[in-house]
């Protein structure tokens, strides 16, 4: 519901004048419009192993990103974590991916895309590449893979600080 809320937010601010914004909630965004500087706008994503550190920033304009991974909603029992992401034809949680983000043109369709490619197993990446959007995976061993524009969207660490 929060993608589709950030969809309709942005809908409505536009319809009521509002030439450009952010519209953020739970994480999941929606990017309108130009900033008076005419830059794009800078999205931070959180770090799976610690979600309080940004690991990776996007340069967004006009476009939605959403997250969808194991490490907001879960609990770790001996050392295993429980994410809330349930494997249909197992009843257990999905492990093999820690995060995934999805750049589209709405939020509702990034956060679709994000969290069937959770569901998807050893499969992610094909189902992934067959959606043509950008996109960024954390595996389950911590290894970075991107594909679509998502590397054309990345900013420095250095754009972060500055």
């Amino acid at each position: 519901a929060k993608e589709y809320a950030c969809d309709r937010v942005a809908q409505l601010l536009r319809l009521n004048g509002i030439d450009g914004g952010c519209v953020c909630l739970g994480g999941d965004i929606t990017v309108f419009g130009k900033r008076d500087d005419e830059r794009p706008r800078l999205i931070g994503i959180e770090r799976p192993q610690q979600p309080t550190l940004i690991e990776h920033a996007v340069s967004l304009s006009n476009a939605s990103l959403a997250t969808s991974g194991d490490y907001a909603r879960c609990f770790d029992f001996e050392g295993k974590r429980y994410g809330h992401l349930l494997d249909a034809t197992t009843g257990w949680p999905v492990h093999d991916l820690r995060s995934v983000s999805v750049i589209a043109p709405l939020c509702t369709a990034a956060g679709a895309v994000a969290r069937l490619a959770m569901l998807q197993g050893a499969t992610w990446q094909r189902f992934l590449l067959e959606q043509g959007l950008a996109w960024r995976v954390v595996d389950a061993n911590d290894h970075i893979h991107a594909g679509g524009d998502f590397d054309k969207a990345q900013v420095s660490q250095a754009m972060i600080r500055g």
